[in-house]
This record gives structure tokens, C-alpha cells and sequence, in this order.
């Protein structure tokens, strides 16, 4: 499948670049899979793992204890308290927007979670790589640490497609231009 597809060339790609002590973070980290290939290719570094939805943040914590700081917050270019559409039968499609969804009927329940930006969660830590997975909301992600991007020029993995980011106002030309 093409998920399976993206999956293997992220790990390809994070095997390649990551050192045992390089930074990384993990944005829409969901159930931990990238976050534990971040843990095997970079042991020694510092990592954060940014989940809005409750209950995976604190499995997250449960799993990893604290070899990661997990943020449980939804990740933006703006800081405050957002509403978040949890999709309980197809939690990898929530996010801070409603979207498109691969059935007619999702089961969603709206939440109301903290909202900040990398630039204000990471501070001066040298960071080496940033993997975004937010569905539709990555130009948001990345405007928020544009300090962080500038300073470090960190590998950033991200997922863009139409389905989420029309949602948002983002055009592929929209991307390419940041």
C-alpha cells in the first residue's frame, strides 16, 4: 500500500540521517511506530513527541517513560487552546480540522486541547530532524518552528495531500513556497 510504501522510505530515510545523539521530533506521534525508530537510530539524543489526543499521550508516556518529553498539545503557528475532532472509529484521521474521511459516517468527538508552536515547545535545543503527520495541518506545523527550521535546517519528513490540506487552506504551491 502507499502507507506502506511511505513508512519503509521514512525508515530509510531516518536510518540514513540520524546519529546516535541527533535530535528529533516526532509531531502527530499517534501510537509511538516513528518515535521508536527515532529511538533506535538516535539513542543518545533529545527527543520530543507532540499527541493532542489524551489517551495516546499518556499510553505514549506509559511506553517510552522518560526517554522522550511527550507534549500533549496540537501543534500550530499559533499558541492558545483549540477545538480537535478525535475520529474514535479511525483515530490516525483526527486533527485540528474536520476533513475528508474514508467513510460517510465517522464517529467524531470534538475536544478541546492545548495548541502551541515548535519555535515555543523546543526552545534552543539543536534539532536534526522534524517528521510531521497531522492530517492537512503541516504548513501550520512548520510556520509555527520557522525559528527553530531556520537556525538548524533540520530533515523534515512530512505526509501532504489533497483529502486533509484543502481543509486548511493549503496548496501544494502554498508548500513549496514556505
Amino acid at each position: 500500500t502507499r502507507n506502506l510504501r511511505y513508512d519503509r522510505l521514512t525508515w530509510k530515510v531516518m536510518q540514513s540521517h540520524l546519529h546516535s545523539d541527533s535530535n528529533a521530533i516526532d509531531v502527530g506521534c499517534h501510537k509511538g511506530e516513528v518515535l521508536d525508530w527515532i529511538l533506535a537510530f538516535a539513542p543518545h539524543g533529545r527527543h520530543w513527541a507532540f499527541e493532542p489526543l489524551p489517551h495516546l499521550a499518556a499510553d505514549l508516556r506509559k511506553k517510552i517513560g522518560d526517554r522522550v518529553q511527550v507534549v500533549e498539545a496540537a501543534l500550530s503557528d499559533q499558541v492558545g487552546k483549540t477545538k480537535f475532532q478525535f475520529v474514535k472509529d479511525s483515530p490516525a484521521y483526527s486533527g485540528i480540522l474536520r476533513r475528508e474521511y474514508t467513510t460517510d459516517t465517522p464517529n467524531i468527538e470534538e475536544l478541546e486541547v492545548a495548541m502551541s508552536t515548535l519555535d515555543e515547545q523546543v526552545g534552543a535545543a539543536k534539532i536534526d530532524l522534524i517528521k510531521v503527520d497531522v492530517e492537512g495541518g503541516e504548513w501550520a506545523v512548520l510556520a509555527g518552528g520557522s525559528s527553530v527550521i531556520q537556525r538548524d535546517r533540520p530533515l523534515i519528513i512530512f505526509e501532504f495531500g489533497k483529502g486533509a490540506s484543502e481543509y486548511y487552506g493549503t496548496t501544494p504551491h502554498k508548500m513549496w513556497e514556505m
